[in-house]
């Protein structure tokens, strides 16, 4: 779950995730126990977090860690629309180092036009795009 000092300032929810926005601009996507996605989930997923968004684009903290399975056509999909409306940073969250060492050797395999980093907590991704935006910051 989300830690409790975390000032919410929008959310949504579907079948699949339930999306939040803070007052830091972080948008963080929980997804949800025991779920399968498919290709239409997929482009569910995507299409739904596109229009929570509203056209703005967000550093973002995706929870994958209660999945029980995505297609490779899913993957797929996510590797090519997944990142649209996504700033800078996407990260994918596990909390168990059997999944963390097969999503480091898959993202080693794919290119992303975000950079991903695989983090174990929620905080450790918070710190990793405070900093990122910190940069951007500097370079505007």
């Amino acid at each position: 779950m989300l830690s409790n000092d975390l000032r919410i300032i929008d959310s949504f929810e579907n079948q699949f995730a339930t999306y939040f926005i803070s007052d830091e601009n972080i948008l963080y996507c929980e997804y949800k126990k025991g779920i399968t996605i498919d290709l239409d989930a997929a482009k569910e997923i995507v299409s739904d977090r596109l229009i929570f968004q509203k056209g703005e684009s967000h550093f973002s903290i995706v929870d994958v860690s209660k999945i029980k399975h995505i297609t490779a056509q899913a993957k797929k999909y996510f590797e090519t629309h997944g990142y649209q409306g996504l700033h800078s940073a996407a990260l994918l969250v596990y909390r168990n180092r059997f999944m963390r060492i097969i999503s480091t050797a898959f993202m080693a395999l794919i290119k992303t036009p975000t950079p991903i980093k695989i983090i174990e907590s929620k905080e450790q991704g918070k710190e990793w795009i405070l900093k990122l935006m910190n940069k951007e910051k500097a370079l505007n």
